[in-house]
């Protein structure tokens, strides 16, 4: 099933910003179709953007406990309510994200978690490669 048939004609400039190749324009094409729709596929995605915001929220707390008498250059405005209400505004947010949508909540978090191995591959590779 080919959504640009032929030379990409009628596709206006989107192959062209993927380098001119159609090729990436169709495997695109076919993993929305076999996939699911833009909107399964944004549900992912911002349920994966909240469940970081908040862990990068709460490393505040992480870190100022850990080192508490580093030089802050920049201090966190209404330390610690805010971070704290950020923190808890994102859980019940992740909370009933989860509970509505199960599958592409926990898509995300299967996303994330196949995506744990890779980054330590890469990294070892990293790590390999004398600089």
């Amino acid at each position: 099933m080919d959504i640009f048939p032929g030379d990409c004609r009628g596709s206006s400039a989107l192959p062209h910003a993927v380098g001119g190749d159609c090729g990436a324009v169709r495997a695109g094409g076919r993993s929305s179709v076999l996939g699911g729709s833009f909107r399964q596929f944004f549900s992912l995605a911002i349920f994966a953007e909240w469940m970081f915001y908040m862990i990068a929220g709460s490393t505040v707390f992480v870190f100022r406990r850990r080192e508490p008498r580093a030089e802050r250059p920049y201090r966190v405005w209404g330390y610690p309510v805010v971070p704290a209400l950020f923190v808890l505004a994102s859980t019940a947010l992740l909370y009933y994200t989860f509970t509505d949508n199960l599958k592409s909540s926990a898509g995300g978090c299967l996303a994330i978690l196949v995506g744990v191995p890779v980054f330590y591959f890469f990294a070892r590779r990293r790590s390999a490669t004398p600089k």
